[in-house]
């Protein structure tokens, strides 16, 4: 046999981490199984991220020393069989123009608002806290890589539910709202972390056909839709930390059945640990009759390295791509999360409204992973930031020419313009 037949025959006998998936199984019963727990987990993270948007909702308020000037023990008085409120809305002055000394809120929502009187010279914090939740998801995004590169996927997923656990806990004995700051930050920094660690693992298990639906299936805004019930049945901020943090414990024994990954195990040279993981998956899904070998040998061209998030500069390439993802990214949080955070400015019911807002994610989310697998990633994403840019642009202008319409001045200026 020549040297040239030889090549050709290991190349021949070589088979890639989808061949080898596709080998065990494809979508098995164990992808199957592992992909909605998976997804039964990230309701940890849903309930924290959407609470952020209760906790910091301002309730109705109003100067409780209005009542004192009229010499009431409350607000309001009914008067002709009419209810006539004496005091203030959202006012930090009296009647008289003094400085407010006592406040009321509304009791049908009970956030961090009212719990530490953040309204009037305080009203800034609230989204000081939301700055200090999304820096920790920043900084669990820009870690989280790194470690699961060093450490596997399995390890820091696990981690970051005991961080969000811990983290619920400590804003639910919150005694000042630095302390629930701290709590928000590292409660963005657990869920930074599972969030990147959670879409490796579960890609790294699925077979390249499937693995648009596994990833991508709408648990999220189903997730939200049954945060928005139980934020209305228990109205109050630190309650729902509570029952997040006990939610994630049982959580915590998926790690029994969670396996590393295989792929990471390869990459590190550790053959006889991924040949035990796959075994394990094929005989989950009834398929023995595999040659494993040919899917353990690390390639002969890679070098043992411990990249860094400096490699994704290090070409131009790299840079052009690491560049216009970051830029998508960051166009991509600006929606979500300035829309998430918009739900307190909306009138009617807060919980009504996050439900609304989670509940249209669904059947978005179900186009966009049709769109994807027809069309491709790049175009499907090309048209949805399209689509999003349209919206953009038809809201600002209607809200834009709206307020400007209500001016009392606009009439006198077209006057003006024609004289």
């Amino acid at each position: 046999m020549t040297v040239f037949q030889q090549n050709n025959k290991d190349e021949e006998e070589k088979i890639g981490p989808d061949e080898i998936i596709d080998e065990i199984g494809g979508c098995g019963r164990f992808q199957i199984r592992m992909s909605i727990i998976a997804h039964m987990m990230k309701i940890i993270v849903c309930f924290s991220f959407a609470g952020m948007v209760i906790f910091t909702a301002p309730p109705d308020w109003w100067c409780e020393s209005d009542a004192m000037l009229h010499n009431m023990t409350s607000c309001s008085r009914f008067e002709n069989r009419t209810s006539v409120n004496y005091c203030q809305k959202h006012s930090c002055y009296t009647a008289n123009g003094s400085q407010c000394s006592s406040y009321g809120f509304d009791d049908s929502l009970s956030t961090a608002i009212n719990e530490f009187n953040l309204i009037c010279d305080q009203d800034f914090i609230p989204s000081t806290i939301n700055s200090i939740h999304l820096a920790g998801i920043m900084f669990g995004n820009l870690i989280s890589g790194q470690i699961s590169d060093l450490f596997g996927r399995k390890r820091p997923m696990f981690m970051s539910i005991v961080i969000m656990m811990a983290a619920n806990l400590l804003g639910f004995f919150s005694t000042c709202w630095e302390m629930f700051a701290a709590a928000a930050f590292f409660i963005g920094v657990g869920g930074g972390f599972f969030l990147t660690t959670h879409y490796c693992l579960l890609s790294e298990f699925s077979p390249a056909k499937w693995r648009v639906w596994i990833t991508g299936f709408p648990s999220w805004p189903m997730q939200g839709c049954l945060f928005s019930l139980v934020s209305w049945l228990l109205h109050d901020w630190r309650y729902i930390q509570l029952v997040t943090a006990i939610m994630a414990l049982p959580f915590l024994l998926s790690w029994f059945v969670f396996p590393e990954s295989f792929r990471w195990y390869v990459a590190h040279d550790k053959p006889e640990k991924a040949g035990n993981i796959l075994r394990s998956v094929a005989n989950y899904n009834k398929h023995n009759d595999v040659n494993f070998s040919k899917a353990l040998k690390k390639p002969e061209d890679t070098h043992d390295r411990r990249y860094t998030l400096l490699d994704l500069f290090k070409t131009k390439y790299m840079i052009r791509i690491s560049l216009l993802s970051s830029l998508s990214w960051f166009a991509l949080g600006i929606c979500s999360f300035g829309l998430a955070f918009g739900i307190q400015s909306l009138s009617g019911n807060i919980h009504f409204n996050m439900f609304l807002f989670s509940l249209t994610g669904i059947p978005s989310k179900v186009i966009a992973l049709w769109l994807q697998n027809r069309f491709g990633r790049r175009a499907s994403c090309m048209l949805c930031f399209v689509i999003v840019m349209i919206g953009g642009f038809t809201v600002g202008i209607v809200q834009s020419t709206g307020k400007y319409l209500q001016n009392k001045q606009f009439f006198f200026r077209i006057y003006k313009f024609f004289d």
